[in-house]
């Protein structure tokens, strides 16, 4: 029983006005922390969009210079192209106008086989890829 007897004494010392306080101080020092944290978390979430709307335009400024820098490429090697398709039609209208019907058919040839070359390396290129990239999926 005088376990008993002294368990109401030790709450009766629990309750007492300056517990209250103190309690109650605690719990306006957690508020503040709490505050803090949301403020904190508010300010790391607006910093973060902030540098994700900075990064979405630095990317779409480098896709942008990507393609003009691809664009201007493709433009110069289709004159290059040109170029060299009007200067080979140049040469055998020449040959053929002087009648060296031996020499147009020799640059045909030669045409001919440069262009399957051509062709074959590019789609066996293009197949070694496919495989390649096949290899990686599986």
């Amino acid at each position: 029983m005088s376990e008993e007897e002294e368990l109401p004494e030790q709450v009766e010392e629990v309750h007492t006005p300056e517990f209250f306080e103190q309690f109650i101080s605690y719990q306006l020092q957690q508020q503040e922390v709490e505050k803090e944290k949301l403020r904190i978390s508010e300010k790391e979430i607006d910093t973060s969009h902030e540098f994700a709307l900075e990064s979405l335009k630095a990317q779409s400024e480098n896709q942008r210079q990507l393609w003009q820098h691809v664009s201007r490429d493709r433009n110069r090697n289709q004159w290059f192209i040109f170029i060299l398709i009007l200067l080979l039609i140049v040469i055998l209208g020449v040959a053929l106008f002087l009648d060296h019907k031996d020499v147009v058919f020799e640059i045909l040839k030669m045409v001919a086989l440069i262009g399957g070359g051509f062709g074959g390396g590019y789609a066996y290129a293009i197949n070694r890829r496919k495989n390649s990239d096949n290899d990686e999926n599986a």
